[in-house]
This record gives structure tokens, C-alpha cells and sequence, in this order.
């Protein structure tokens, strides 16, 4: 995870350095996996996997 985002979301990014934005409060710096839900225009959304 690389910064929090809003409204208790955070901003990561995948190894091509594409931003993920994850509905769901993680800690900064750490690794998750997640599963890619959706998708906009300058971002996806994913969904961590636990």
C-alpha cells in the first residue's frame, strides 16, 4: 500500500506500477493480494484476498 486515500480507502500499486485503489484500511507499506473488481478510467479497484 503506498498512501491512504479517502474515505478510508488506500492507494497501491501493481508490479506495472498501475494504481489500485482498495476500499478497505491497510496498513502503509504493506504487500496484499487482491482481486481487481472493477475499473475506471485512470485506476482499478480491487478487493483484498484473505
Amino acid at each position: 500500500m503506498t498512501e491512504p486515500g479517502m474515505n478510508g480507502s488506500v492507494t497501491a500499486r501493481d508490479p506495472s506500477y498501475r494504481c489500485i485503489v482498495i476500499r478497505d484500511e491497510l496498513p502503509p507499506g504493506s504487500r496484499q493480494r487482491v482481486k481487481i473488481t472493477g475499473a475506471k478510467h485512470t485506476y482499478v479497484i480491487g478487493k483484498p484476498l484473505r
